[in-house]
């Protein structure tokens, strides 16, 4: 009986620990596709300056509400062009609003306050 229940009790937690690595697995699939939707959403935006390669590289913490919505976004590293830094914030207000996870506990943790560094493509 004791060995039965040992037995229940650890095939138990193998569940739960298999169903938790597969949610686990889940949000980062989720994550990673709404940082590609928003990184496209800008890029789409983005008028680059002039003079300027890929190797400058500007990062923003960008800020939004549950609804998409942009609060703020701020350069947090930048590229070493100004005018590269103004331009990546103008096509990030552009968009104004982005597309983000309906699981209000992967928008928390992943996309209420983030950063991301943009790559001109040029």
């Amino acid at each position: 009986m004791f060995e039965s229940t040992m037995l229940s009790t650890l095939e138990a937690d193998q569940q739960r620990a298999e169903a938790a690595a597969q949610q686990a697995e889940r949000e980062q699939q989720a994550i990673a596709t709404y940082e590609q939707l928003i990184g496209d959403t800008v890029r789409r935006l983005w008028n680059l300056p002039p003079n300027i390669d890929n190797s400058m590289r500007p990062t923003v913490q960008i800020q939004l509400l549950p609804t998409g919505e942009l609060v703020a976004a701020t350069i947090v590293r930048s590229s070493g062009n100004a005018s590269l830094d103004r331009s990546v914030i103008q096509a990030i207000e552009r968009a104004g609003r982005f597309r983000v996870p309906d699981d209000i506990r992967v928008f928390e943790r992943s996309f209420r306050r983030f950063n991301m560094t943009f790559v001109p493509e040029v």
